[in-house]
């Protein structure tokens, strides 16, 4: 599940400028995402809690949905914690 959670935390920090880019941030957040990747290797977000904005889900999502395959293998999941800070 390596390769799952290096996916995520590559598609994160991109979706997070975005957002950001577009209006002042004054706190930092802590955010849960949970990735699922089926046999084939098809990978989706399956929740993502205490998101900022849900714009930033929405770009996490179709993030994830241009992913082609992290390769075929068994089904699981995964959690990321990330820490998003103001860029300040």
């Amino acid at each position: 599940m390596d390769r799952l959670g290096s996916v995520g935390e590559s598609i994160v920090p991109t979706c997070w400028r975005s957002v950001r880019g577009q209006g002042p941030t004054t706190r930092e957040f802590s955010v849960q995402i949970r990735l699922a990747v089926d046999t084939r290797g098809v990978v989706t977000v399956g929740s993502v809690r205490n998101s900022p904005d849900p714009r930033f889900t929405s770009c996490l999502r179709t993030g994830m949905a241009r992913v082609d395959s992290v390769g075929p293998g068994r089904r699981g999941t995964v959690t990321l914690s990330v820490d998003l800070g103001t860029g300040e």
